[in-house]
Order: structure tokens, then sequence, then C-alpha cells
């Protein structure tokens, strides 16, 4: 197998990180049992959470084809602004995007005054990154729970 087409998992965490301990164990697990690479990478997370430093850890797996257009990408709440944004600036799609709790997406308002105010400030997507997914990506998927806000409707509807 051409080592830059090789098809793999990859996933984005959320704003916490919690993804990579809980149900992101899980996808590699099962998918390794199948002989599938899954790439479970670390971002700065809560309040050192910055869409630079995302770019700058996707742009290593990009320059070096572990991220590929062979890869499913999953993404975890603000991994998906992240990726979202990532995608349109790099000019790359791949072989399939999953959504779970994209809620960091859009501009919703809030009460809070912490430090997530300001990260998911300069997370939001613009329409033109929306746009650049809905019109290149033709396997995308969006995953929420009972817990999640109410946002499954928006999300599918730009995508």
């Amino acid at each position: 197998m051409n080592i830059d087409k090789r098809e793999n998992i990859f996933i984005l965490h959320s704003l916490n990180g919690d993804t990579i301990n809980m149900w992101g164990q899980d996808i590699k697990e099962n998918f390794n049992k199948q002989n599938k690479e899954v790439i479970l990478p670390q971002f700065p997370i809560r309040s050192d959470s910055t869409y630079e430093k995302f770019e700058e850890i996707l742009k290593v797996y990009l320059d070096n084809k572990t991220l590929n257009e062979n890869s499913i990408v999953i993404c975890h709440s603000i991994g998906n602004a992240y990726f979202i944004r990532f995608c349109k600036e790099m000019n790359y799609i791949p072989k399939a995007y999953i959504a779970v709790a994209p809620g960091a997406v859009y501009n919703i308002p809030s009460n809070r005054n912490d430090y997530i105010v300001k990260v998911k400030a300069q997370a939001y997507c613009k329409q033109e990154q929306l746009d650049f997914i809905k019109e290149n990506l033709d396997i995308k998927y969006c995953l929420y729970s009972d817990e999640d806000e109410p946002k499954e409707e928006m999300f599918k509807k730009n995508l």
C-alpha cells in the first residue's frame, strides 16, 4: 500500500481533551483489531486551546501524509470548528468526516465569562468554511447525544 494513500481514522478531541481518554480509546481499540490505524493527537486544552495551535499540529500530519485523502476524520465539540477551518485554509478534503456534538461551530449566546468565551470566539466557523465542506465532501455524518444542545438541524442544514 502506498504510504501517501493509507487509510486511517483521525480523531480531533474536544476543548477538555476528554475524547482521548473516553470514547476515543474505544474507537482505537475496535479499529486496531481490524488493522486500521487510529490517530489520537493531543491538542492544547481549555484556555490553551487556539486554532493556531491546532493548525500547527494538524499541518505536521498533513505534510507527512498521515492526514490524507483516505483519512476518516472524527471531530468532537470544538475540534469540529477547528477542523472545518483547517480544511478550507489548507484546501484539504478527507475521505469522510464525522462530527460529534459540533455545537462549538456556532456563535450561540452564553452567559459565561470565563476562558471559553475567548476560545470559542476564535473558533466560530465562517459561512465560506462551512460551504467548502458542504460543496467538496460527500461523506459526512453528525452525531448528537440526548444531552447536547439542539443544534443538530442547524449543523446538518449547513453541511
